[in-house]
């Protein structure tokens, strides 16, 4: 939606005052501003006047002018002397709002009336409808008209009330949650109905229908076919109840042959629901309402209790029994028996609607699939195997959604496993008692669900009693390989530490890798790194570390010596938040002052950062020859430099020369 700017609608009223070319560089003398800042508000300008009739013309070497006939003038005249421009919509949002327009009005509508809800013009209107094309044949509908009546929304009625539903559910929900009670009758009365935006056109929607009879009728139909369904796909269920009672209701009823019959116990609860219906209505709902429904129920993920000579329940139990089989094999996912049944029931409910979404053809999007193979690589790798031996077996394959519910179900299974089952620890520090129990306190603090059985040091580490009752071990120092896991981290536990072992509690990490461990960890460097961070000021943090190891070589002092992870990643993040401290200056440059810096200098000026922060750190600063001159004739725009140096030079620590914003102005100006 295109708003003016204050600017911009003052720039209006100047060329509406103006009766001839203006050049841009009059313009942006009268109004203070660079040409180029003048020349993107024209540019809004052109686009706003051309969705109310009128036009720019722009003219080589003479200037801009106003084209506008003598309605659209007083218009203007009218709406800028209170300050008062109306909203102007893209072209994509007045298709948008034409789509919701026609598919939830009262039948068809004027191209006139369109364009004055949208504030265009006819034709602008025709336009628009012109170029729906595509956008309607993704939602396989087409806009249909009739000379004298209007325009109306086209195509089969299941998928008109498909979108009828999401249309609802968008605009009842854009506000707030939808809930059973933001449904009732009463709360939908209450929702404001002028207007034409989706919120309004869905409340005006709803408020023909008798949403608490709809409520009471499912009700009604779970006390007689008991069954459940999930609390969002309940609203679906009640908005498409609404949506065929509105349909149905004005004579729009699917056809008998329009879908197939609705299978076992979704067909029966769809049969009651339209055996219920019809009367109300006063109209027949046929075979194709009630297959329909029964697919809709399917989609809303309906579930009914096991029944005992269920043929496919027997048949889905084996196959469940050897796909847990398969992920049992893993040693991560090693469960009691509890946790196994409760996993297989869950896995039948689930495999079972998949089933018969798969024979009517019904998609199941899901929406953590990629969430889920971000944070859980490892149990996908293991439910690929299981897909592959559902279709083995079924002969179904089982697409990366379906996959991804499955990966789902396990991986709550485990995660809720893993909170109820502790696993045993042994720490072994040689640094004294006093830090074995700092140790030994993080870790409890951190990892509640694990139980530390005692402190060990170094020589005692391979008594086997002691191994003998724990899981694995936790050491601050090298040790020989053991027949259990061990953790090699630093005395004060790191946070990336405490995370490496709470994935191995969860089955995300299958076991330490020593010479990884031994990599990540120079636990003396950590140690110094971490007292520098609370004892010396930031800004001599790096020096006083250089000259201890010249003193103290560290993590073995063969080698030279190498930056730590923490110190690492401070510098880093130092990095970063100085490149956004200046990324926010060039927006204010563009913005303040027109100056725009093009991609290869603004690459240019990010390498020229990242190669003056070591300087910095040592106090140096760069060269400027003969800059006085050039500072003073860009004092603005060096003065605005100068002030974003010194809010990073007092942030972090880092002395940085005033003089060093003429380097960077070299990029601007």
């Amino acid at each position: 939606m295109i708003q003016l700017t204050s600017r911009q609608q003052a720039l209006l009223r100047f060329l509406a005052a103006m009766s001839g070319y203006v050049s841009v560089k009059d313009i942006a003398n009268q109004f203070g501003y660079s040409q180029r800042t003048i020349r993107y508000d024209l540019d809004a300008v052109g686009v706003w006047l051309r969705d109310q009739g009128g036009a720019l013309d722009k003219r080589p070497n003479a200037g801009v002018r106003l084209e506008a006939g003598a309605a659209l003038r007083r218009r203007l005249e009218d709406t800028l002397a209170v300050g008062e421009l109306e909203k102007v919509f893209s072209p994509e949002e007045r298709m948008e709002a034409i789509y919701y327009r026609l598919l939830l009005g009262e039948g068809p509508v004027k191209a006139e009336d369109l364009a004055e809800g949208l504030g265009v013009s006819t034709p602008t209107v025709m336009r628009d409808i012109r170029e729906m094309g595509q956008w309607m044949e993704d939602k396989q509908l087409t806009v249909a008209s009739k000379k004298g009546e209007g325009y109306r929304l086209a195509g089969r009625e299941q998928q008109l009330r498909s979108c009828l539903v999401q249309a609802l559910a968008e605009g009842l929900g854009s506000r707030r949650a939808l809930t059973r009670y933001s449904l009732t009758s009463r709360a939908v009365e209450r929702l404001p109905r002028k207007g034409q935006s989706v919120a309004a056109l869905a409340a005006r929607y709803l408020s023909r229908v008798d949403m608490d009879a709809l409520s009471h009728l499912l009700d009604y139909a779970r006390e007689t076919l008991y069954h459940t369904m999930p609390e969002n796909d309940y609203i679906r269920l009640l908005l498409y109840l609404a949506v065929l009672c509105r349909r149905a209701g004005a004579g729009a009823v699917i056809p008998p042959d329009d879908v197939p019959a609705g299978p076992g116990r979704e067909g029966q609860l769809a049969a009651l629901l339209t055996g219920r219906l019809g009367p109300r209505l006063q109209i027949k709902l046929g075979e194709g309402e009630t297959a329909n429904l029964a697919r809709w129920l399917i989609s809303c993920n309906v579930k009914f209790p096991p029944k005992t000579d269920d043929k496919l329940a027997e048949q889905l139990s084996s196959i469940v029994d050897e796909m847990l089989e398969v992920l049992h094999s893993y040693p991560s996912y090693d469960m009691p028996d509890f946790y196994r049944d409760k996993l297989k029931m869950n896995l039948l409910a689930h495999l079972r609607l998949t089933i018969k979404k798969y024979q009517l053809q019904i998609p199941s999007p899901n929406p953590l699939l990629v969430q889920m193979k971000v944070n859980y690589p490892e149990i996908f790798t293991v439910v690929y195997r299981m897909a592959d031996l559902f279709h083995r077996r079924t002969g179904i394959p089982l697409d990366e959604d379906e996959i991804g519910f499955i990966a789902i179900h396990i991986a709550a299974n485990v995660e809720e496993c893993n909170r109820l089952r502790s696993k045993r620890a042994l720490i072994v520090c040689n640094t004294g008692q006093g830090a074995a129990r700092v140790l030994q306190s993080r870790i409890h603090n951190n990892i509640p669900r694990l139980e530390i059985r005692g402190t060990l040091s170094a020589l005692d580490a391979e008594n086997m009693d002691a191994l003998s009752d724990v899981d694995f071990v936790i050491s601050t120092v090298a040790l020989p390989q053991l027949e259990k896991p061990v953790f090699q981290v630093s005395p004060i536990i790191s946070a990336a530490e405490i995370d490496r072992i709470s994935r191995y509690l969860g089955g995300h990490l299958a076991i330490p890798d020593p010479r990884q461990l031994a990599q990540d960890q120079q636990s003396r460097q950590v140690v110094l790194e971490r007292l520098a961070e609370k004892y010396v000021p930031r800004g001599e943090r790096e020096r006083f570390l250089g000259e201890l190891a010249a003193i103290l070589p560290m993590a073995g002092g063969a080698a030279p010596r190498q930056m730590g992870e923490m110190t690492e990643e401070n510098i880093m993040f130092q990095c970063a938040m100085i490149l956004a401290k200046v990324g926010e200056a060039v927006s204010g440059l563009q913005e303040e002052w027109g100056i725009q810096v093009s991609t290869g200098k603004l690459l240019g000026l990010v390498i020229h950062i990242l190669m003056s922060i070591p300087r910095w750190r040592k106090g140096g600063s760069n060269r400027e020859y003969a800059s006085e001159q050039y500072k003073n004739d860009n004092i603005e725009v060096y003065d605005y430099l100068v002030r974003q140096l010194r809010d990073v030079s007092e942030e972090y620590g880092i002395p940085i020369p005033d003089k060093e914003a003429l380097a960077f102005m070299r990029y601007f100006i």
